[in-house]
This record gives structure tokens, C-alpha cells and sequence, in this order.
């Protein structure tokens, strides 16, 4: 029964922290009881940052509810009043506890359909300068991606991807070449070797997922890894091909990688290529180019690379892809979930006149063709923009801006100066830019002069990294 009171809520609340510290047991969502009419939703979160519990509604539903809701035991009802939801901050285990409380599931009888654990989000601040700082030593080519690459629990060790085919880590200062796929992969200006996300359960089976640019005939492929158990080196006869996407053109690949909350493997795909997306991709929803996708990979196999998540928008809709989570899309270049809101921030680069950033909705239609950017595109005025999400942020090709590089929402320690807000480039001007991801306003340049850059980079504390060709390394700090 839900409590009758605020105070009977909250002592609810905190029976439940503490019965999810007796039982913080191993992250396996699997083993979380579901029942009803919505077994299939999301656990928003395979990683210990969020935990939900469930039964019954929709997806929208629960998104509703989780607007209307607030940290530090809330009760919030949906507006059809289908079910409550209880935010409570505290350990992340509170399913754990739930499956206790309800070890045979839940019946129609149960009040309590669902129930999320969260960190609190830390407010953000308004953005200020930074500098930057030289890392490493090395001078990178053409570096596409950073990320961690632990081999046990704390190592700092990294991997970072050159475009032409390699993957690094660094370890202790020391580079060394783990992957060569140099005579799998199509080099030209934008394409090449262009993502690695290690898999959510990196330490136990070993598994990296890889996007690059191949030929013969032209198509973009997503394929899974197996790093040896004994040291670095990935093996590279352990690929298996999940996803092979025909391109007409050779540009506008796209290509970012990302494991959300929930555990399910996104990526940004761009619109093909060409200029002004001749084939229409972008608002067609039965082609994959001009799309974030969303697949759920945990059990792939050479039989069955992927699967489709049931809540994913289109599952069902004539003629639609099922694995299409989000739309049009130009060529989204980086991307990346908020680690403390699970926020889907995109930075979309434009065509010839406008960059974007994006925060990415299930089912959201980003615009292109119909607009770049703020502006119309097609036709050039007057488009109708019924239905169509705004960027959060846009920015003209004035002082010499050609083409934008997404980031990361900053939740490291050491630059307090960027604390929650989101952070981005243009390749050509060298500007970063920060804008506050709990309230977007007007983005603030915080440096300028760090020219073609590529990508960023974030380690294990979420400390952040600016990624240029012909430029080693640089780490975000203080002025």
C-alpha cells in the first residue's frame, strides 16, 4: 500500500535505502522480478547510477511521471494515474532491495509499480574559461576517440583511436598499438576507424565495440571484440560483425558509440553523404542513415548479432526501422549520455551555414532536411516546423566556424569553472564552449586557438580531454 501521509513516505523511503544497503549485492538487473503489462521497460541503469523497479504502463508514462518528480523521496503520480513513482537518493541498489520486498514479482494488488534510485543531479554553474594542458607527450595524427581501458578496478589506463585504423592505450605514459585494422578500414576525410565503446561489462568478458568505414562495396560496420585475457592487445580474429550499414557517399558517417543507463548500444549514424541528403534519409524512417539507433547487443551472437528493444518509438510502426531511436539527424559527430542525468547529448554537423547542438529525445525528429540548425533548409524559408525539436544550441559559420565537435556534460572534480555544463567545439575556429545542461541558456566561450579538433576524450574520473590532429593530448584544467 502507498503511504497515506508525507512522513509515512518518507520513512517508506528510508526502510527501502536501508533495506538496499542489506542487500547491495552484484549489478544483474536480469535478476530483478518483472511482471505486468511492462516487463520489457528499461533498467535505467546496468551501471549502479540509477535502478528501476516496475509493473505496468508505458514508456511516455514513465517519462511523465519522471518530469513531474523531484530528488529526496517524492511521490509524483501520472496523469492518467496509472502508477507513482518514488525518486529517492541513496545507494543504487534499491531494486535489490525491491526484489526482496516482492520476491514473487508484482500483481495488480501492488501499489508500488515502480520504484527509481538516483543520484541526485548536482546543480550546475555558470561556465567560465578553462586552459588547456599538453598529456602524454605523443603527438596524435588523426585522433578520433578516448576513453578508459582498465584492466582492474582504479588502473588510469586509456585507449585512443587514430582514424587511419590503429587503437592505443597508454598506460603509465606509455602508448602502445593494441588493435591494427588498417587493412579493414577506408581512410578518407571522413572516414576511417571512428568509434570504441568498451562494453558495460568490459571487466569481466573482455568486450570492445568498433565502428569504422570499410570498401568493396562502401558501408559502415559495427562490430564486436574480445581484448586477450593475459594484456592489452585486442584480438582481432575475435570480430563479430553485428551491423553492416550500405553508405552511397564517403562522408557523413557519423560513428559515436555509446552504452546508455539503460545498457542498450547507441549510435549516430549520418545521413549518407553527399550534400543537402539527395536520398531523403534524414526524415525517412525506414532507412537507417540520418539516425541515432538503438540496439540491444548484450546477448549477440554470429546467429543473432542484435536485438530490437520492444520500447524502442518505432517498433511496430508501417514501414519504420525498429531500430531507430531518434531523426533527422546531418551527421551527428560525437555524442554522449549524461553521466549524472542520463542526458543524450549531439553535437549535428551542419551543412553549410549552421552547427546544432541537440539533447536527444526518444522518437525526436531533429529537423534535417527540413532545417539546419535554427534555420529553415528546405525550402530555405517558411518550413514547417510542426513536429520538429529545436536544437538546444546553435551557432553560424562567422569567424571562420565550419564544422561542430561534440563533447561530453563535464562531471569531473578538478575544473569547477565547468561544472555541469556541457561541452563543445568547432574544428575550424578552435572555439570551446560551455552551456549549463540543467538550464541551457546562451553557450560561454571558455578558450580559443586549440584548431581541428577531433574529438573529446573523458577518463575513469570523468576529467575531460581535447583531441587535435597533429597535437598531443590536452586535459581541461583551470586557468
Amino acid at each position: 500500500m502507498l503511504p497515506a501521509t508525507r512522513t509515512a513516505r518518507l520513512r517508506f523511503g528510508a526502510l527501502l535505502v536501508a533495506l538496499a544497503i542489506a542487500f547491495s549485492v552484484e549489478d544483474a538487473w536480469a535478476q530483478v522480478p518483472t511482471a505486468g503489462t511492462f516487463a520489457s521497460a528499461p533498467a535505467y541503469s546496468t551501471s549502479g547510477q540509477a535502478a528501476v523497479v516496475f509493473r505496468g504502463g508505458t514508456v511516455d508514462q514513465l517519462e511523465a511521471a519522471a518530469r513531474l518528480t523531484s530528488a529526496g523521496g517524492v511521490w509524483a503520480q501520472s496523469p492518467n494515474g496509472a502508477f507513482q513513482l518514488l525518486v529517492v537518493d541513496g545507494p543504487a541498489f534499491l531494486r535489490d532491495a525491491f526484489k526482496a520486498q516482492f520476491p514473487a514479482g508484482f500483481s495488480s494488488s501492488t501499489a508500488v509499480t515502480l520504484v527509481a534510485a538516483r543520484s541526485a543531479v548536482p546543480p550546475g554553474n555558470d561556465p567560465r574559461p578553462i586552459a588547456l594542458r599538453s598529456v602524454g607527450g605523443k603527438t596524435w595524427s588523426q585522433p578520433t576517440e578516448m576513453g578508459p581501458y582498465p584492466l582492474t578496478p582504479g588502473d588510469t589506463t586509456y585507449f585512443v583511436l587514430e582514424q587511419a585504423g590503429t587503437v592505443w592505450a597508454v598506460q603509465n605514459g606509455t602508448a602502445t598499438t593494441i588493435l591494427d585494422l588498417r587493412d579493414r578500414v577506408t581512410l578518407s576525410s571522413e572516414e576511417g576507424l571512428l568509434s570504441m565503446a568498451p562494453d558495460p561489462e568490459f571487466a569481466t568478458n573482455r568486450y570492445v565495440w568498433i565502428y569504422y568505414a570499410a570498401a568493396n562495396p562502401r558501408r559502415t560496420v559495427l562490430a564486436r571484440f574480445t581484448r586477450n585475457a593475459n594484456d592489452l592487445a585486442i584480438n582481432r580474429d575475435s570480430a563479430l560483425i553485428v551491423l553492416e550499414t550500405p553508405q552511397p557517399f564517403p562522408n557523413h558517417k557519423g560513428g559515436a558509440i555509446r552504452f546508455g543507463p539503460d545498457g542498450m548500444l547507441y549510435l549516430g549514424l549520418g545521413d549518407g553523404g553527399s550534400g543537402g541528403d539527395p536520398n531523403g534519409n534524414g526524415q525517412n524512417l525506414g532507412a537507417m542513415l540520418g539516425k541515432i539507433i538503438r540496439i540491444d547487443v548484450r546477448a549477440a551472437s554470429a546467429a543473432q548479432p542484435y536485438l530490437v528493444p520492444g520500447d524502442n518509438p518505432f517498433v511496430g510502426s508501417a514501414g519504420a526501422r525498429g531500430e531507430v531511436y531518434a531523426y533527422g539527424l546531418r551527421n551527428p559527430w560525437r555524442m554522449s549520455f549524461d553521466s549524472a542525468s542520463g542526458a543524450l547529448w549531439a553535437g549535428d554537423v551542419g551543412q553549410g551555414a549552421v552547427e546544432e547542438v541537440d539533447v536527444v529525445q526518444r522518437g525526436g525528429n531533429y529537423g534535417w532536411n527540413i532545417t539546419e540548425g535554427d534555420r529553415c533548409y528546405k525550402p530555405s524559408s517558411g518550413c514547417n516546423r510542426a513536429g520538429l525539436t529545436a536544437p538546444v544550441a546553435a551557432y553560424d559559420h562567422s569567424n571562420s566556424r565550419c564544422s561542430i565537435t561534440g563533447g561530453f556534460v563535464y562531471r569531473g572534480t578538478l575544473v569547477p569553472e565547468i561544472a555541469g555544463a556541457y561541452i563543445y567545439a568547432d574544428y575550424c575556429s578552435g572555439e570551446i564552449w560551455a552551456i549549463r545542461a540543467d538550464a541551457p541558456g546562451t553557450p560561454v566561450l571558455i578558450a580559443t586557438g586549440a584548431k581541428q579538433i577531433t574529438s573529446f576524450g573523458i577518463d575513469a574520473n570523468g576529467e575531460l580531454y581535447v583531441l587535435s590532429q597533429g597535437q598531443p593530448i590536452r586535459q581541461i584544467v583551470r586557468p
